[in-house]
């Protein structure tokens, strides 16, 4: 039996080794499990090549985009060359046009001129004949000649006649007059009324403080004995003296008082600089916080004196501080808003500046501001002498008082270098231009202190070329040239209309259009076309759009401009995140036109919140919400009235449906009493 057994597993162990042995070694597995393999390794290779050719398409459909972009870039990039070369062109052929008409013109007015003085030498020579002959015939019918003669040589010497007389020089009358004859040319003088115009003296007495009625009580117990004044009123005594001189310098001898009565008359100062209307309090802001100022001072301290030595210090010490120093220039800020666009940077640490700066402050209080130690203000006010900043400082006090002095110096430092004459000056010129009161033209000076210097015929210049440019009144043009004094400055090299013609070149509008966008956004008109056209650049890139599209998305919404290019960028990853969330407002963004694109990008970072809130209310397929430029450009106030509302409809909605629910259960527990 065992011998049997063990023949029988022989016998079963024998095709199995038999087919091991055949497999050379190798186990053989199930049909099926062979051909659930090679479906999976099918499939495996269906994907990779399905992955590998999703991944072609879509590096072949970027390559295509950005060849497009490239080619719309490049055709614009033609465009602008075109409308540069038919712009020379028509340059060139206008030029050649308005040669020729202006020569024509000058020829047909020199002509006109020549024959309007051969005509006048003819009617001179005419009148001057028919007189000759109407003396030699009152002559002739004369009976006494002596006296026609005496008549003749007192008509033709009036003085020696007078001499003569003895009696006051008359006014000469015309030759032959005398004999009855109309005077050639006589005709009446009518005088128009002429406007007055405000007086350097009057702004001169606006500017200067006045007393008070105490004072004046003050100054008649001094006279009834009382005790001598004290130190400070005496040194308040001195500045009113001083201030009065310079009004009468300024209202000029004619209008000096004349007497002790009119000085009595006099208008008094008042002692404090308290003025009245708007008070100008100088901000004590934090000075730089650096080394230099305290290398400065112990640097001054150790020399005992001396403008030049201090000096040499502090460069020395900035020279060992200017990589921090520079350092910390480049992180900071500019400290002009937008409306004062464009303004050349700070430049370098200046420290000569610093001597005058303590100087500034050992006499006001109050330090110069830091950008007044770097670039060309730190280079004109190091060039002042110690007795010129403390000569400027105490004319500026005495003219305007010392208030408006450290208003006016904290916006612009350069004014300390200047006299206030310049102001007084100014202050006219603006208040003639822009037709302001008194009041208004200081505030407007505190406001643009580039207008200061400027010349009355290049402010109304500036003024009258901007409303002809953009087709305004002159009050419009007065106020957007307050606003952008820039354009004051650069009026005599870089006309308005030579702005418009070249903006119009980088926006493809109609002028109608350009003057539209340039009455929306003045602001372009101050700017160089090279920042706009970096502006374009950095746009496309960051929205991934031609540069047609980004000039077309300007013109329709001007105010796009005023944000950077990194806050586009992030914008518009926000907005392509917000409509994603709804397929409407993807389709929307898909299709969306340049100006409605810049509208939507010109919204706060708060507005793109809007779409996120309203999705997840599932308000997206509201009318109301139903386009998301609706929502971004909608006033606060109405989307969030409109918010509220649908969610209290909401709310009630689910009220009566949680009321409503248990009815329903009840009705379909029990059939027979709902049928009831």
């Amino acid at each position: 039996m065992v011998m049997g057994g063990t023949e029988q597993q022989v016998t079963q162990a024998g095709p199995a080794q038999s087919m091991q042995e055949a497999a050379g070694g190798r186990v053989l597995k199930p049909r099926a499990v062979r051909r659930a393999e090679e479906a999976e390794r099918r499939a495996r290779e269906t994907e990779k090549r399905l992955t590998l050719e999703a991944a072609r398409e879509a590096a072949e459909a970027a390559a295509e985009r950005q060849s497009k972009l490239r080619r719309a870039n490049e055709e614009f990039a033609d465009f602008v060359e075109g409308m540069a070369a038919s712009m020379a062109s028509g340059k060139d052929r206008q030029s050649e046009q308005q040669q020729e008409r202006e020569q024509r013109r000058r020829e047909a007015a020199a002509a006109a001129q020549a024959a309007a003085e051969r005509q006048k030498q003819e009617q001179e020579q005419a009148d001057l004949l028919k007189s000759l002959a109407g003396m030699f015939r009152s002559f002739a019918q004369q009976t006494q000649p002596a006296a026609a003669a005496a008549a003749v040589v007192a008509a033709f010497s009036p003085a020696a006649a007078a001499f003569r007389r003895g009696g006051a020089e008359q006014p000469q009358p015309l030759p032959l007059t005398f004999l009855g004859g109309r005077r050639a040319n006589d005709v009446q003088l009518i005088l128009k009324p002429v406007r007055a115009l405000r007086r350097r003296a009057y702004f001169y007495r606006v500017l200067s403080p006045r007393m008070v009625a105490a004072d004046a009580a003050e100054a008649v117990e001094a006279d009834d004995g009382a005790p001598s004044a004290s130190p400070p009123k005496l040194e308040r005594q001195q500045q009113q003296g001083q201030v009065r001189e310079g009004t009468a310098e300024a209202e000029g001898p004619e209008q000096q008082p004349e007497g002790v009565e009119a000085a009595a008359a006099a208008p008094r100062l008042r002692p404090r600089y308290d003025l009245a209307g708007r008070a100008f309090k100088p901000r004590q802001r934090f000075q730089y916080s650096d080394n230099v100022k305290r290398v400065v001072r112990k640097s001054k301290l150790a020399a005992g004196g001396g403008a030049a030595i201090a000096a040499n210090a502090v460069t020395a010490a900035a020279a060992a501080a200017g990589p921090a120093v520079g350092a910390r220039a480049g992180r900071e800020a500019r400290e002009d808003s937008e409306v004062e666009a464009e303004e050349d940077p700070r430049g370098e640490y200046n420290s000569a500046a610093e001597v005058v700066n303590d100087m500034y402050e050992q006499i006001m209080g109050v330090r110069l501001p830091e950008r007044a130690m770097y670039g060309r203000r730190a280079e004109v006010l190091a060039a002042m002498t110690p007795k010129d900043v403390q000569t400027n400082v105490r004319a500026w006090i005495d003219a305007c008082g010392r208030d408006y002095a450290l208003a006016f110096h904290a916006k612009e430092p350069l004014l300390l270098a200047q006299s206030p004459q310049a102001l007084l000056l100014s202050l006219e010129a603006i208040s003639t231009v822009f037709e302001l009161t008194p009041e208004a033209a200081v505030e407007a000076a505190l406001r643009s202190p580039q207008l200061i210097g400027l010349p009355q015929e290049q402010l109304r210049g500036t003024v009258e070329a901007v409303s002809e440019a953009l087709e305004i009144g002159l009050q419009e043009a007065g106020k957007i040239v307050m606003r952008h004094p820039v354009l004051a400055l650069r009026e005599a090299a870089s006309p308005v209309a030579q702005r418009v013609a070249l903006l119009g070149a980088l926006l493809p509008v109609s002028r109608d259009k350009l003057r539209q966008v340039l009455r929306q956004r003045p602001l372009l008109l101050s700017k160089s076309l090279q920042s706009l056209a970096g502006f374009m650049i950095n746009a496309s890139t960051a929205l991934s759009l031609p540069l047609f599209d980004v000039s077309l998305m300007i013109a329709g919404a001007p105010g796009v401009t005023g944000v950077s290019s990194a806050r586009l960028a992030s914008r518009w990853e926000s907005l392509q995140r917000a409509t994603s969330l709804h397929p409407a407002w993807r389709e929307q963004l898909a299709s969306i036109s340049p100006p409605s694109l810049g509208r939507c990008l010109v919204a706060n970072d708060a507005a793109f919140e809007r779409l996120q809130a309203v999705a997840e209310l599932g308000l997206a397929g509201d009318e109301d919400f139903a386009k998301f430029k609706r929502v971004l450009t909608m006033a606060g106030g109405r989307f969030d009235g409109l918010l509220a509302r649908k969610r209290r409809d909401l709310a009630l909605l689910g009220a009566a449906a949680s009321v409503a629910k248990p009815k329903l259960v009840k009705a379909a527990a029990n059939p027979a009493e709902a049928t009831v």
